[in-house]
């Protein structure tokens, strides 16, 4: 997926909104919550989400995939986004990313969230 792509897929998601950070790293916000972020000054561009506690040691098997810098710790990776990965699979990461981060917002938050997705279905 290219930047476009993964912009107007992000940009899906309910309360999300964007700012760049640190110059030149794209970042996709839930509530001012960084949920994506791309690095846009690396030729090809490379993906930084959070990822499942569970899923982090078979994430890191694959090739492209690594600990993101000062944050892998806490379970984010990083991405190499040079067209190697389907696209569901690079949605299906940026949807459970997202998801990981509302589990972590205030609760009065988390129901504005709810009520958004009810309304939508």
């Amino acid at each position: 997926m290219n930047f476009e792509e993964i912009e107007k897929y992000a940009l899906t998601k309910p309360y999300v909104n964007t700012d760049v950070k640190w110059e030149s790293v794209y970042c996709f916000c839930v509530f001012d919550k960084i949920f994506l972020m791309m690095h846009i000054d690396q030729s090809p561009s490379s993906l930084t989400l959070k990822a499942k506690a569970e899923k982090l040691d078979m994430l890191l098997e694959i090739p492209g995939i690594d600990r993101a810098a000062y944050l892998g710790r806490y379970h984010w990776i990083t991405i190499d986004n040079s067209g190697n990965f389907r696209p569901e699979f690079l949605k299906n990461l940026i949807d459970e990313s997202f998801c990981l981060i509302v589990q972590k917002l205030p609760l009065k938050k988390r129901r504005m969230l709810d009520r958004h997705l009810v309304k939508k279905n």
